[in-house]
């Protein structure tokens, strides 16, 4: 993990903090700063700045060209929901990673059978 994609109702800063306690301090977090933080009218709105070293920074240098993967990711995970099921039976996080892995692997199976990539 590089780069964790989130859309403005992940931003907090303690959500900044535990990406890069979880996955390191190389991680990135392209996350949009919400606007409306702890104001008390929406004309204040606009000229609140962000509460927060990580949440400034996103406000300041957030990277709209990458930003914009986050549409394909949630595509993807729609399209895994749909026709795979949301449902995961793994108990420990071995078991519950090790099937959120088939599931991927079945599911682009399936696109290459679907799209006619692969002939049997």
């Amino acid at each position: 993990v590089s780069v964790i994609l989130a859309d403005k109702g992940y931003d907090a800063e303690y959500v900044h903090l535990a990406a890069r306690r979880i996955f390191g301090y190389g991680i990135s977090t392209q996350i949009p700063a919400r606007d409306y933080d702890m104001v008390k009218s929406e004309r204040q709105a606009s000229r609140a700045a962000p509460k927060g070293y990580h949440r400034r920074m996103m406000a300041r240098s957030l990277d709209r060209a990458i930003y914009r993967f986050r549409s394909i990711v949630e595509t993807v995970n729609s399209m895994l929901k749909r026709k795979m099921g949301d449902t995961v039976y793994g108990k420990s996080m071995d078991s519950i990673s090790k099937e959120i892995k088939f599931t991927a692997l079945a599911h682009n199976i399936r696109l290459l059978l679907e799209g006619g990539l692969v002939r049997f």
